[in-house]
């Protein structure tokens, strides 16, 4: 009897030692820092030129983000006020003036612009780090000890207009990149950006650009990183693919990229497009850990 105790007991410890091990690795897993790249969409008709409610649904985000020890938060490009919508057939996107719009719509590059129209970016910029949306995220960002970046249409304190990505930590604000190989939808409003950044946090150093910068069409950006030693390059973006080539697809551009300049790319993307993942140097996707809120977006959670 005494016998068949010590064993009962000696099996018990035995799962209870294993119980026990196995929760905290877990717990050590998960509490090992990640990036979140936050998939939304403020193109529709109920969300573009509407901050405030974009602000409450990507709050929403943020905080899930957090909730699984996210360091580091990205916004898609376009996420605070929409980037271009589509009505029947014609799309809107941001602009300054007719004259401004009829002009680019004569540029052979621009030719797409016969099926738009603009409205006034005025509507939406703020000047960053002055304006209520830097602010906001920079107490979120503050309170939780977590880097948020964020991309929103920025007016200088000269009255010129950018397509800006901001970002706010722990500390409050940090800094900006503006982007500097504009899209056509760009051009309507934007100057190009002309300064590389470069965010440096306890948890990794990395490149920051925008949607084309990716491109690299004037070997920028990419040499620059390597000559910092930087491999980690950070993507919001709206990437609109060419339906007539397929090449030109998130799925298909991006690792191309990725090997040829031999980085990795974190990228949050709208969910039209389907390029929200991290793009490793070899080539390979990893989508992470995705978390989905109906009706809002898409969370995914990826080592660093």
């Amino acid at each position: 009897m005494s016998k068949n105790k010590n064993q009962f007991y000696f099996i018990f410890l035995f799962f209870l030692s294993n119980i026990l091990f196995s929760t905290l690795l877990l717990s050590k897993t998960s509490s090992q820092p990640t990036i979140a790249l936050i998939e939304y969409n403020a193109d529709t008709p109920e969300r573009f030129a509407q901050k405030n409610l974009n602000l409450k649904n990507l709050t929403q985000l943020v905080n899930s983000a957090i909730s699984a020890n996210s360091k580091i938060i990205v916004l898609p490009e376009g996420a605070i006020a929409g980037y271009q919508k589509k009505e029947g057939d014609i799309t809107i996107a941001w602009g300054i003036s007719e004259d401004m719009f009829y002009q680019q719509q004569a540029n052979e590059r621009a030719s797409r612009l016969d099926k738009y129209t603009f409205r006034s970016v005025g509507f939406v910029a703020e000047e960053i780090p002055m304006g209520k949306t830097t602010k906001y995220w920079e107490k979120i960002a503050i309170d939780n000890n977590v880097y948020i970046l964020f991309n929103m249409p920025e007016i200088s304190g000269y009255g010129n207009y950018y397509n800006t990505t901001a970002v706010v930590g722990p500390d409050g604000y940090v800094g900006k990149y503006r982007k500097n190989d504009l899209f056509f939808v760009d051009m309507l409003y934007a100057e190009s950006g002309t300064d590389p950044f470069i965010l440096e946090t306890p948890y990794g150093t990395f490149g920051i650009l925008i949607c084309l910068d990716v491109l690299d069409r004037n070997h920028v950006h990419f040499p620059y990183f390597r000559q910092q030693g930087i491999d980690n390059v950070i993507l919001p973006t709206n990437w609109a693919e060419n339906p007539k080539d397929e090449s030109w697809g998130a799925k298909y551009y991006f690792p191309k990229r990725t090997t040829k300049e031999q980085v990795n790319l974190f990228i949050a993307d709208s969910p039209l497009w389907e390029g929200t993942g991290k793009y490793l140097k070899d080539g390979s996707i990893d989508k992470c850990n995705s978390q989905k809120l109906v009706g809002v977006g898409s969370v995914y959670i990826c080592n660093l």
